[in-house]
């Protein structure tokens, strides 16, 4: 049995050491007075690859997950001290991943949910932000360390968000249908 506990404390510790550092969220510095109020309520997410989204022609957005895979979600960090940040835009040494490369530059997405809690993003309907790009490589000055950047470093302002709705049930089983047929 304690062989057992060694070999599998040896493969965790691997698989932890090989773990990819990184810096995630939104931060734009900006204060209470100049942000939008819809940010205090917002969650955050991080996707490696890409989130799409497509325009429906009546104002709405489906967005799409097939091409991207959840990291992690974050909502308001210090809602005392506003300063629009959400996520961990900083580099912290114990924010890894195993899917993250800290060596290589890797397509990610940012979407920020108008509303606290948001649990199943692929059903979301409300105000959203999307942002995407590549991530870039850095160095924490103090250690050294190799670590991934996906930061949004901009202020997302009313006119910046979309709505996302999610397609009717109806309309989907009649496409299906005729794509069936």
């Amino acid at each position: 049995m304690k062989k057992l506990m060694v070999a599998f404390a040896a493969v965790a510790m691997a698989a932890a050491a090989n773990a990819g550092a990184y810096a995630w969220g939104f931060s734009s510095g900006m204060d209470e007075g100049s942000s939008d109020p819809m940010l205090m309520e917002a969650t955050g997410m991080l996707f490696l690859g890409t989130v799409g989204q497509k325009d429906n022609g009546d104002g709405t957005y489906s967005l799409d997950f097939a091409s991207a895979t959840f990291i992690a979600a974050n909502g308001f960090v210090d809602p005392d001290n506003f300063d629009y940040t959400i996520g961990s835009p900083a580099f912290n040494a114990g924010v890894t991943d195993a899917r993250i490369s800290d060596t290589l530059s890797q397509k990610y997405s940012l979407v920020l949910f108008e509303k606290d809690g948001v649990t199943d993003y692929a059903k979301y309907e409300g105000k959203y932000f999307l942002a995407t790009g590549d991530s870039a490589i850095s160095a924490d000055p103090e250690t050294g360390t190799a670590f991934a950047q996906m930061v949004y470093a901009n202020a997302v302002t009313q006119g910046d968000w979309k709505t996302a709705a999610a397609p009717e049930p109806t309309s989907g089983l009649l496409l299906l249908l005729g794509v069936a047929g």
